[in-house]
């Protein structure tokens, strides 16, 4: 019975041993795990940090846009309004009528600053018709351009939100899986713990029992020279006894 509870208890360390190392790698695994989750936790943030930055200053953009709008079309209103205004005026004193003026080198290069005489004012006068109608252009150019611009950016922006929504939305689908991963790990740690401690606590239980034995054992063994000497005189004794009753029983039938 010693032996077996020996081999017994040898066979629990060892058990005791093997679930040790198991549950050690997986708190290993738990703790990369718990890494990567706030590894991923952090990128979520970031990128939900960059999409409302990347709104915010798509909504200054829109606002400077608006703003720029409405300014060119208050004086393109403005402008209308002058060049109404003065065409008029050009009609009610029979002005002769309105056309660009014809520039003798080019329209880029400025006239030479001289004065001129009474009789160029008409000319002035349907020049600054022609050149309100210019700026007028200019500016409804301007603002048709910066429509374009601003539907151009609007798409870019668009597909860029479309695109870090989507990359969030694979991060918090990676984070669920790492969070369904620890809790699967942190539940085989708890089993194994459980039955470690059930090991534990068996293997407790035989090294009672063979500390109970101990004694009587540690008896055996030191009385086991002596009770061998013991029985070997006590079998001398009897051999010797069978040999003289032999002898007497011999000799009594020689009679």
């Amino acid at each position: 019975q010693e032996n077996d509870n020996h081999n017994r208890l040898q066979d629990l360390d060892y058990a005791i041993k093997k679930l040790a190392n198991k549950i050690s790698k997986l708190n290993s695994k738990k703790g990369r795990l718990e890494e990567e989750i706030g590894e991923t936790q952090d990128a979520i943030s970031n990128q939900e940090q960059i999409m409302a930055d990347a709104l915010a200053q798509r909504n200054d953009d829109h606002d400077d846009f608006l703003q720029a709008k409405a300014d060119d079309e208050a004086a393109i209103a403005l402008i209308k309004q002058a060049t109404e205004v003065l065409t008029r005026f050009y009609k009610n004193n029979k002005i002769a009528a309105l056309q660009a003026p014809e520039f003798a080198i080019s329209e880029d290069q400025a006239p030479d600053a001289k004065f001129n005489d009474a009789g160029s004012h008409n000319q002035e006068k349907r020049g600054i018709v022609a050149i309100l109608k210019q700026i007028r252009e200019n500016m409804e150019a301007d603002v048709s351009e910066g429509e374009k611009t601003e539907a151009s950016e609007l798409a870019a922006y668009e597909k860029q939100r479309a695109d870090d929504r989507n990359m969030v939305e694979s991060l918090k689908n990676h984070l669920a899986d790492l969070q369904a991963e620890k809790a699967e790990t942190e539940g085989e740690i708890g089993s194994l713990e459980q039955k470690k401690t059930n090991t534990q606590t068996e293997r407790d239980a035989v090294a009672a029992i063979l500390a109970g034995l101990k004694p009587g054992c540690d008896w055996i063994r030191a009385s086991f020279d002596k009770r061998r000497t013991d029985r070997a005189a006590e079998v001398k004794s009897l051999l010797n006894a069978k040999s003289m009753l032999s002898g007497a029983s011999f000799l009594q039938k020689r009679k």
